[in-house]
C-alpha cells in the first residue's frame, strides 16, 4: 500500500465506479452516489456553515461534477472555487457542466499541493469501504487541514445511523474517534450531526480563524 487508507486497486475501482455512473445516470447527485438534490443541498448547507465564506478561496475535495460550486451559483455566495478529484471522467464532466469553476485531477494524498485555500470542504468522500479506511481518514484529514488558511469541513456517514439503514457497502465512522481524529489536528473543532438522521459533519478550525 503506498499510503495509508487506500490501495491503487482501490483508486482504480473507485474511478472506475463513477465513469460508470456518469455513462449510465442522468442525476448529478446520483451520478455521485447521493439518493438525490434534496440530500446533497442539506450537506452543502452544512459545510457552508463552517464560516464566512463570501470573497473567500475554497477548495472543494471530492469535487464530483462540481454541484458544490452550482450551489454556490444558485445561492449567490461568491467563492473563488477550485475542486479536485481523483476520477478523471468526472473531472472532464465538472468542467463542462461548470465552465466558471477551476476543476482538476488530483490525489491530495500522493500530491499536496503548496497552495493554500481559505476554506477547504468535502462531502461523501468518506463513504466507501477500502480495506483501511481509518487510516484514509486520518491521513485525509491531515492533508485537507494543510490544505486551508482558516478551516476546514467534511461530512461522513455515522455509527449513530439506525440499525439496518445503511448498507454494508458504506463506512460509517464512530463519532467519538472522528473528534479524537480531529482534536489531533487543532484545539478548535465541532461536530454536528442535527441536519440528517445518519450524516455528520466535522469542523476544525486554525487557530484565529474567524
Amino acid at each position: 500500500m503506498g499510503r495509508a487508507g487506500m490501495k491503487p486497486a482501490e483508486i482504480e475501482a473507485s474511478n472506475r465506479h463513477y465513469a460508470q455512473n456518469l455513462a449510465r445516470l442522468r442525476d448529478p447527485a446520483q451520478v455521485c452516489d447521493w439518493g438525490g438534490p434534496g440530500s446533497q443541498r442539506a450537506r452543502f448547507r452544512v459545510l457552508a456553515a463552517v464560516g464566512d465564506l463570501a470573497g473567500r478561496s475554497v477548495l472543494d475535495v471530492g469535487c464530483g461534477l462540481g454541484a458544490l460550486s452550482e450551489w454556490f451559483a444558485e445561492t449567490g455566495l461568491e467563492v473563488d472555487y477550485t475542486g479536485i478529484d481523483l476520477c478523471p471522467d468526472i473531472v472532464a464532466a465538472a468542467r463542462v457542466r461548470s465552465p466558471r469553476g477551476r476543476f482538476e485531477v488530483r490525489d491530495l494524498l500522493a500530491d499536496l499541493p503548496s497552495e493554500r485555500w481559505d476554506w477547504v470542504l468535502s462531502s461523501g468522500i468518506f463513504n466507501r469501504v477500502y480495506e483501511d479506511n481509518h487510516g484514509f481518514v486520518e491521513r485525509m484529514l491531515g492533508a485537507i487541514f494543510a490544505s486551508c488558511r482558516l478551516g476546514i469541513a467534511a461530512n461522513f456517514i455515522t455509527t449513530w445511523a439506525d440499525p439496518g439503514s445503511i448498507g454494508p457497502e458504506t463506512f460509517q465512522v464512530e463519532p467519538a474517534w472522528l473528534l479524537g481524529r480531529a482534536r489531533a489536528l487543532s484545539r478548535r473543532v465541532a461536530f454536528r450531526h442535527d441536519y440528517l438522521p445518519h450524516d455528520g459533519t466535522i469542523y476544525v478550525y486554525r487557530d484565529g480563524a474567524p
